[in-house]
């Protein structure tokens, strides 16, 4: 069975860490520039897409929704969008973490660190 995973590349490089400690193959992980479809493709007979993420939010508080096709010619065609994603769109990066800007008076959280501005930005 093939697993291929194409994620929005606004996952940062920690998350990825977390996903490959997981079991996830890292040479199966691409990133795309505006992808926010959520697509599983089965066997090119079945294929479920929609808008919800997979997270507690996504599919407990959110209202999205998601359909599932039982049909062939469905998750073909939708096999071809993420195979030419894959082949042809798919190039990014994993976004770099971005520092967490605190409010003066706000408390440190546990695990944080506080560090002036200019050491973490250069102007």
């Amino acid at each position: 069975m093939e697993v291929r995973f194409i994620f929005r590349n606004l996952m940062t490089e920690d998350k990825l860490d977390l996903l490959t400690a997981q079991g996830f193959p890292r040479d199966a992980i691409r990133f795309q520039e505006g992808c926010h479809n959520k697509t599983i493709i089965v066997d090119d007979k079945a294929a479920m897409v929609g808008s919800h993420n997979w997270s507690n939010e996504g599919v407990a508080a959110n209202r999205d929704a998601s359909l599932i096709f039982f049909d062939p010619e469905i998750a073909e065609y939708l096999a071809g969008v993420f195979d030419d994603d894959w082949q042809f769109r798919a190039n990014d990066k994993p976004a770099k973490k971005q520092p967490r800007v605190a409010r003066p008076d706000e408390p440190t959280p546990p695990g944080f660190r506080r560090v002036p501005f200019s050491a973490v930005f250069d102007d």
